[in-house]
């Protein structure tokens, strides 16, 4: 491999690889984040009220109307992608939810066995929320965690390479880690758990690759949206902050 392509042509081709295969295993998992992605692609807007009672992560405050009980930053870059497809978006569900009107149609059954689904699906349809759903979970999938993954992917085979001084092994090596690891699971919906992974991946390489003052702005930024991310994310934080120093006493030593 290494004798065909140089580094970066293996990493291009592993991103795009990876995106792909990625974007083609999407699933139509309605997280809590998904709510707060559509509010703000919507609406520019950290209120949910329209989504109320749809979720058990969804809280009311009294005056303050909903909201979503984790930090925003998953939901914040899952917006992205929605608000810019959110035209052709809406005029699908528009059309759909127009037909299903004019024909008086009723739920159809949905094949679950769990209570709760047959529900949220039932509510979803005669709200007129579930074409919208599906396809917002597949814009965030396929244009936020899939790339994201697939860079994650790629940072992996970067860091392995330094450790191994093959490309070759570093590429299988980080296909195991794209394709033999819960990884290739959880990017087939929008979730923050993996992508505080990812940044702080990010982070940690910077410092360790790099290891220069640019490296510990990347490590600090890619800290702060580990914490936006999710309160695990302080944890990442504290970690980056601790290697960074270290990092710091050895270069003085």
């Amino acid at each position: 491999m290494s004798g065909r392509f140089s580094a970066r042509g293996i990493a291009v081709r592993l991103f795009l690889t990876c995106w792909l295969i990625y974007s083609l295993h999407f699933a139509t998992n309605i997280v809590r984040e998904i709510y707060l992605g559509l509010a703000i692609g919507d609406h520019l807007s950290f209120r949910v009220d329209e989504y109320g009672g749809m979720h058990d992560d969804l809280f009311e405050t009294p005056g303050r109307g909903w909201h979503i009980g984790n930090n925003p930053g998953a939901s914040m870059l899952g917006a992205v992608p929605y608000a810019l497809t959110r035209p052709l978006v809406d005029r699908i569900v528009a059309r759909v939810n127009r037909q299903r009107a004019a024909s008086g149609a009723q739920p159809p059954a949905y094949n679950s066995p769990w209570p709760k689904a047959r529900q949220f699906f039932a509510d979803s349809w005669r709200r007129g929320y579930d074409v919208k759903f599906a396809l917002a979970a597949l814009v965030m999938q396929m244009f936020c965690m899939a790339p994201l993954t697939a860079a994650s992917v790629v940072l992996m085979f970067y860091v392995l390479r330094r450790v191994s001084a093959s490309d070759r092994k570093s590429l299988w090596l980080a296909l195991l880690y794209a394709f033999g690891t819960p990884v290739f699971f959880r990017t087939g919906f929008l979730n923050q758990n993996m992508l505080v992974g990812y940044f702080a991946l990010a982070g940690f390489a910077a410092l360790w690759l790099w290891g220069t003052r640019n490296a510990a702005i990347v490590a600090g930024l890619a800290a702060g949206i580990c914490v936006l991310l999710d309160y695990s994310g302080g944890v990442m934080a504290a970690g980056l902050l601790v290697y960074c120093l270290l990092r710091q006493r050895a270069r003085l030593a």
